[in-house]
């Protein structure tokens, strides 16, 4: 995920009012598409006041296994 795709998704939140919803970020320790480093970067650039977002990083994962590695924890982070 490169800086023009950060731009693309900051902007689509920003164009479509998102800005007030609640955002949760999920990344995968391990993960080799998408690195943590790279989805901290979107995260804190997101429009989004503090208090409705939330980022949660399964260090064990990979791309998109992280229903799979923590299932449970997966499915608390989604209430």
């Amino acid at each position: 995920v490169g800086e023009a795709l950060t731009e693309r998704i900051v902007h689509r939140v920003e164009d479509r009012g998102s800005a007030h919803v609640e955002l949760k970020a999920l990344g995968a320790g391990r993960d080799d598409r998408a690195p943590v480093a790279t989805v901290e970067r979107l995260f804190a650039r997101l429009p989004m006041p503090a208090h409705l977002r939330e980022m949660w990083i399964v260090p064990e994962a990979g791309h998109g296994d992280v229903f799979r590695t923590a299932p449970e924890a997966y499915a608390e982070h989604l209430r």
